[in-house]
């Protein structure tokens, strides 16, 4: 306890940090004022000069409609307060012979949530505006209060109950500012009965068109802005564009609308669709609806002008914060990722020096070097925004595999580049490499083969422990990436985990939300809880998440991975009763009774875990595909009722005994490689079988499977076996694999014509004069045997690969070999 009088350290950090200096502040997304016109940072007098030019001009026929095309941020406001600046400009200085002035009206759409109240609120805003500020009468108002009330209703009333006019009196000279919300009395007998349908609208267009000629001077024009259009709900945007066709089809009227075209365009199409229109003919109406069409994005040299005249005001952008090589390298980024955006550009430089500026703030200790840096809190920044936009995992630079797989990858350029300015940052691999995988492999081992094959032949050879280690085996991928690479110049923080933290929510969370962001195709703040209820399947494999509650309410999902994560409790999932495919390999899983009343499971794999009792799942007889590779499992009991299994993978377990399978008649695929077993005779009833794997068991006698005769893949590796006779009638194998058993005749399998691939190696095979009529062979390996001759497949003109390192082949044989066979791939 501290004594009396003398200050908390806590205490003393808490003054300092809240009586210093601020140095930060960011960027504001305010559009450019009209006053503001002569700052024109993106040259828009190249795409809005012409229109300005075209609202002034005296032959220019009416009504118009204008479109200010861009994505979202592309500056579509500012070009319009640009031009409403050159509005205000011209009609209090501009000189011309016959001069037209124009009267500038914003109307924002957005504001609407009723689609009857927005083109009401639309024609209203343009009936007051072209009243005469200066010369109008109470009467004037009255008037238009008379004439449009009953048609436009309550939106019409609202307009005028918030409008302040200077008005003359008719008797008196003097001027009066009044408040029209007594207009509303005008109309108080019937305000609440005013519906369209109880006008006439040919005299409402009559009147309106009338009104407005007779408001607005001979010379004189109004231009109408209409901003965000995009940002509107769906009924409400389509009622702008509509209202301009039914109503404001009038002279004197100009409408310049900002809008991104592709959202409007999708709007469109839909529209089309509900009416059951074709989607061809939607394509016609925003062409017809405008007349004139201009795109406001940036050029790349004006977006990067614009970038450096940002951020050349910020403090924490200069030194000692940012080293002149690290400018470069935050700046290339910003630039890159806002993609011509000027929002963008400013959104991720606030964010960017939110990141940095926090991470320093959170330090607590005196000495300069201690803790995170601003250059750590923007490498954080940035490394999460890619990994967020290109891989939807970006709760990963804060995870505790993340943080070791970063730090160990700056750790490796860092002292690369120390050596070498060229070392390579990150792995380029070229698109076409890894192709050629064997096709009858588990598409979980091509995977990782593809994935091997493409970093470790590419890689320097600094880069292999990264390779090598298991445990990023989800994050290797990323080591493709440039950006990221460049990032990983700058050493990466320890303290990552608890400064992400800041952006973040809970660990699982974040990561079950990436997930489905990815299988959603979305971003991930882009996903609502809806989302969540869409998905029938989540892809959790390779991450950090451990707890399963976040997700325990999807009742819809049908497929499920957790492979390689740390997940050991089953029991929040015990009521997805949807679920059909179960991935639990690689997890901390040892208890499946929560599992048992997933009864539409069709497929489960707990490969590589430390379950042992399968008496939990005696009831899924709906499994099709069991998968027990490397687990503890011994006793086979309880899955002897699963009668619809067709695959099973029983591969370096404890399983001795086949009893139990006996009666799986529906069996394709058995996987017993590594096993205890022994004795083939239970099996031998499984005439519907395809596949199956027996490499390093202790079976020596093939009698029992002389009879299945669907079989197409025997895998005898490392076994007892010596002889062959017993498959001899086998017709259908197309791989057989005798690598390191005692087998040395061949002849019983001389009439296997369908056979593809043979293996050979490490047998005691040194005649292969047996096999010269297996016509479809493609591969076949004979290293490490006695064979010595190559003349028995010379005419094998299907071979494509040969193996015979460690033969007595001489050379003169190989090259008789090549010349009889030129597209043989021969390894030696």
């Amino acid at each position: 306890m501290a004594k009396a009088g003398k200050k908390d350290v806590r205490e003393i950090e808490y003054q300092k940090f809240a009586t210093r200096e601020p140095e930060l502040t960011v960027l504001t997304d305010h559009a450019l004022k009209p006053e503001q016109t002569y700052r024109d940072s993106f040259n828009m007098r190249y795409r809005l000069g012409p229109v300005f030019d075209i609202v002034r001009y005296p032959g220019t026929r009416t009504p118009m409609a204008i479109a200010v095309y861009g994505d979202w941020g592309a500056g579509k406001t500012t070009a319009m307060k640009w031009l409403h600046g050159l509005i205000n400009e011209w009609n209090n200085n501009g000189q011309a012979k016959t001069k037209i002035k124009i009267r500038p009206v914003w109307f924002y759409p957005w504001k609407y949530y009723n689609k009857e109240d927005v083109w009401r609120g639309l024609i209203s805003e343009v009936i007051i505006n072209s009243i005469d500020v200066k010369g109008a009468t109470i009467q004037t108002v009255k008037n238009a209060a008379r004439q449009f009330g009953l048609f436009l209703g309550r939106s019409f009333l609202h307009v005028l109950a918030g409008v302040k006019l200077k008005v003359k009196d008719p008797t008196d000279s003097a001027e009066a500012e009044i408040d029209l919300a007594s207009i509303k009395e005008i109309l108080a007998d019937y305000k609440e009965a005013a519906h369209p349908e109880q006008a006439f609208l040919n005299e409402f267009e009559s009147s309106l068109e009338t009104w407005i000629k007779n408001t607005l001077g001979k010379d004189e024009r109004m231009v109408i802005f209409i901003d965000d259009l995009d940002r509107c709900m769906p009924e409400i945007a389509l009622q702008v564009l509509e209202a301009l066709k039914l109503y404001l089809n009038i002279e004197k009227l100009i409408f310049i609308i900002g809008v991104d075209k592709k959202v409007i365009q999708e709007l469109v199409d839909k529209h089309y669709e509900e009416l059951g229109l074709s989607k061809e003919k939607s394509k016609n109406y925003l062409a017809k609806m405008f007349q004139v069409e201009v795109q406001v994005e940036p050029s790349e040299l004006q977006i990067s002008d614009f970038l450096d005249e940002q951020l050349k005001e910020i403090t924490y952008w200069k030194e000692p914060h940012l080293s002149k090589d690290e400018r470069r390298l935050f700046r290339g980024l910003i630039f890159k990722l806002a993609e011509r955006n000027p929002r963008e550009v400013k959104r991720l430089i606030n964010s960017a020096l939110m990141m940095g500026a926090g991470a320093m703030m959170s330090r607590t200790k005196d000495e300069a070097n201690d803790g995170i840096q601003f250059n750590q809190g923007l490498q954080l920044f940035f490394a999460r925004k890619i990994l967020d936009d290109r891989f939807t995992m970006g709760s990963e630079v804060g995870t505790k595999r993340g943080i070791a797989f970063f730090s160990q990858w700056s750790e490796i350029v860092c002292a690369g580049k120390g050596k070498d300015k060229d070392f390579p940052c990150s792995i380029k691999v070229p698109k076409d490499f890894g192709k050629e995988i064997p096709k009858d492999m588990d598409l979980e081992e091509k995977t990782q083969k593809r994935l091997d094959n493409t970093f470790a032949n590419f890689a320097p050879e600094e880069y292999q422990p990264i390779l090598k280690n298991p445990r990023f085996s989800g994050l290797l991928h990323l080591l493709g990436d440039e950006d990221l690479g460049e990032l990983m110049r700058i050493p990466y923080p320890v303290e990552a985990a608890e400064i992400t933290a800041v952006v973040g929510t809970s660990k699982d969370k974040d990561i079950i939300r990436e997930a489905v962001a990815r299988q959603l195709g979305k971003k991930s703040e882009d996903v609502t809880n809806d989302d969540y209820n869409k998905i029938d399947k989540l892809d959790l494999r390779d991450s950090e998440i451990s707890d399963l509650e976040p997700i325990k309410g999807l009742t819809g999902l049908k497929w499920l991975d957790v492979r390689s994560t740390q997940v050991s409790d089953l029991e929040t999932i015990k009521g997805l009763t949807s679920l059909e495919r179960l991935y639990l390999n690689g997890t901390e899983v040892r208890d499946l009774e929560p599992i048992k009343g997933l009864t539409s499971l069709q497929e489960l794999y707990i490969h590589d875990t430390q379950v042992s009792d399968l008496e939990p799942i005696r009831q899924l007889a709906s499994l099709q595909k069991l998968g027990l590779r490397n687990t503890q499992v011994s006793d086979l009991e309880p899955i002897k009722g699963l009668t619809s299994l067709y695959a099973l993978d029983l591969r370096n377990t404890q399983v001795s005994n086949l009893e139990p399978i006996k009666q799986l008649t529906s069996l394709l695929r058995l996987y017993l490689s590594g096993t205890q077993v022994s004795d083939l005779e239970p099996i031998k009833q499984l005439s519907r079988l395809q596949r199956l794997y027996l490499e390093n068991t202790q079976v020596s006698d093939l009698e029992p499977i002389k009879q299945l005769s669907s079989l197409e893949q025997l895998y005898l590796g490392d076994t007892q076996v010596s002889d062959l006779e017993p498959i001899k009638q086998l017709t259908r194998l197309q791989w057989l694999v005798l690598s390191g058993t005692q087998v040395s005749d061949l002849e019983p399998i001389k009439g296997l014509a369908s056979l593809e691939v043979l293996g050979l190696n490490s047998t005691q095979v040194s005649d292969l004069e047996p096999i010269k009529e297996l016509t479809n062979l493609q591969y076949l390996d004979i290293a490490s045997t006695q064979v010595s001759d190559l003349e028995p497949i010379k005419q094998i003109t299907s071979l494509e690969r040969l193996h015979l390192r460690d033969t007595q082949v001489s050379d003169e044989q190989v090259k008789d070999l090549q010349n009889n066979l030129p597209k043989l791939v021969i390894m030696r």
